[in-house]
């Protein structure tokens, strides 16, 4: 049988690790093979690890990230977001600042969410790119409890990634057409 592939292929991966604040989500992650923290919030300031500054704007992280898959041989092989949920507040302020709104409320009705969704899905994009260039891709965010109702069982805490649901459910499915 022709096409048939057998056994293991080692590729880079996109991996999510999320956790309460303080449980050492950034140092477990700067374990990984020859890493780059792109800082959005102060958590790498007390590892011993390659980091930028830190990143304060969707321009400066986009440009960080396509420096990383241009073709300067820079020697690293993981790209670390710390944290997604930053990243998220990050993406937020953008979109307000382009609409002139002063908060991601202000669109209306889950509106300014579906904005940002779309910025998210861009950043997504320079994420595979990295997984492209062979650049592993590890996302830190932290965890919240949120109540949880199932229709068939009694209702549950249970923890969940610290973003809105808008997000969550967009890296999950794709765009909500």
């Amino acid at each position: 049988m022709q096409g048939v592939i057998k056994g293991r292929r080692a590729r880079p991966r996109r991996t999510v690790f999320y956790g309460t604040h303080g449980i050492g989500k950034t140092t477990w992650a700067a374990g990984s093979q020859d890493p780059l923290i792109l800082s959005t919030e102060t958590g790498a300031d007390d590892i011993g690890c390659d980091r930028t500054p830190l990143l304060t704007s969707v321009a400066d992280v986009s440009r960080w990230l396509i420096d990383l898959t241009g073709d300067e041989q820079h020697g690293y092989k993981t790209v670390i977001i710390d944290t997604a949920d930053w990243m998220e507040k990050i993406i937020w302020r953008a979109t307000c600042e382009d609409a002139g709104k002063k908060t991601i409320e202000d669109f209306g009705y889950g509106k300014g969410y579906l904005l940002a969704a779309r910025r998210w899905e861009k950043f997504l994009a320079l994420l595979d790119q990295c997984i492209a260039k062979g650049i592993s891709v590890i996302l830190l965010a932290h965890a919240k409890i949120e109540r949880f109702s199932p229709p068939d069982a009694d209702p549950y805490d249970r923890w969940q990634l610290d973003l809105h649901k808008t997000i969550a459910r967009w890296s999950r499915n794709g765009p909500t057409r």
